[in-house]
C-alpha cells in the first residue's frame, strides 16, 4: 500500500511539473514599455523542455543561447553547457515576468497560427 501512495505522490509531482512548463510553451518577446531589466529580447520554450533565447547588448549586438528548461516551485530553471540559472517567474496566460538581479521583467506571448487567445501579441 506505501509503494502506492508514493508512487502516486510522484506521478502527482510529475504532472504538476508538466503542467508549469506547459504554461510557458511558446515564444516571448520582451515588453519594451516595462523597462526591460534583463537582455534577452526573444525566448521561444519547446514542449520536449528546450528553449532558445537572444539577448540584446546594445549596439546592435546579440547572443543566441539553447539549453533545457523547467518551472519549479516558480522558478525558471534555464541549463546551458551544464550550467543552470533559476529566475523567479510568474505566468499569466499571455505575460510572464522574470526577475534577474533584483529587478523584473515582463514578456510578452507571440501568438502562432494556432494560437486560439485573443491575449496573445501579435
Amino acid at each position: 500500500m506505501r509503494k502506492r501512495i508514493g508512487f502516486c505522490g510522484v506521478a502527482m509531482m510529475m504532472l504538476v511539473a508538466g503542467c508549469a512548463n506547459q504554461m510557458v510553451v511558446g515564444t516571448w518577446t520582451a515588453d519594451k514599455q516595462s523597462g526591460a531589466a534583463s537582455p534577452i529580447a526573444r525566448a521561444t520554450f519547446a514542449g520536449d523542455g528546450t528553449f532558445t533565447a537572444e539577448a540584446e547588448y546594445g549596439g546592435g549586438k546579440t547572443h543566441a543561447v539553447s539549453g533545457t528548461y523547467k518551472v519549479e516551485q516558480g522558478k525558471l530553471k534555464l541549463t546551458t553547457d551544464g550550467t543552470t540559472r533559476e529566475y523567479p517567474v510568474t505566468v499569466e496566460s499571455c505575460s510572464m515576468t522574470m526577475t534577474h538581479n533584483g529587478k523584473s521583467a515582463k514578456m510578452m506571448k507571440l501568438c502562432s497560427t494556432s494560437c486560439a487567445s485573443s491575449c496573445c501579441k501579435k
